[in-house]
């Protein structure tokens, strides 16, 4: 928050400066005239608010249900084609797409752009599964294709206005080039997904 420049302050410094520099022998009062001004332009110059530190976000960059979406590496166990889902019977959530066994471990498959609420959603393009683990929950995320990783600055990230409170909290902002960066942190403590 920017705070308010005190005028009366610095008219009292000047003065104070003013003050000091007549009262100096060694200065003609010309030359405390002219020291007094190049102090006021200073002083006048608007503060130059230096941009926050580039923080690099490392992410692996996918694409499903025509859109494009990066997760931070660290979370990312690994990419694996998606072989035999077993769909989830009764009850389940529209976007939990099913589950997958993985050398032994049961991975929950969501569709993305339904947990989203993105209108795609119905296009299922899902040929692989990008396992991530956040908060101690492991699950999948069906995808088209993995497209690769790329790093970006996490401070030059936008909040497109469009997007809705929910989606907020899910989505830490949208590159340049369109890629909506997932708050996998966020994504595993939202309530409506229940993952074991």
């Amino acid at each position: 928050m920017s705070q308010r420049f005190d005028w009366e302050a610095a008219r009292a410094r000047l003065d104070r400066a003013r003050q000091a520099l007549e009262s100096d022998p060694r200065r003609s009062p010309e030359e405390a005239q002219q020291l007094l001004r190049a102090r006021a332009e200073r002083l006048a110059r608007p503060h130059q608010t230096a941009r926050p530190p580039a923080v690099p976000l490392d992410l692996l960059v996918f694409s499903t249900g025509g859109e494009q979406y990066g997760v931070e590496v660290r979370y990312v166990l690994e990419v694996f084609p998606l072989g035999d889902m077993t769909p989830v019977p009764g009850g389940a959530p529209a976007f939990l797409a099913g589950v997958v066994n993985l050398r032994g471990r049961i991975f929950p498959v969501l569709n993305l752009p339904r947990v989203l609420g993105v209108p795609s959603a119905t296009v299922d393009d899902s040929r692989r599964v990008v396992a991530v683990e956040a908060e101690g929950k492991r699950f999948g995320l069906a995808a088209a294709v993995a497209l690769g990783a790329r790093r970006v600055d996490a401070v030059a990230l936008t909040v497109p206005a469009s997007l809705g409170t929910d989606l907020r909290e899910l989505i830490r902002g949208v590159t340049e080039d369109l890629v909506a960066v997932l708050d996998l942190v966020a994504l595993a403590r939202d309530p409506r997904i229940l993952i074991g």
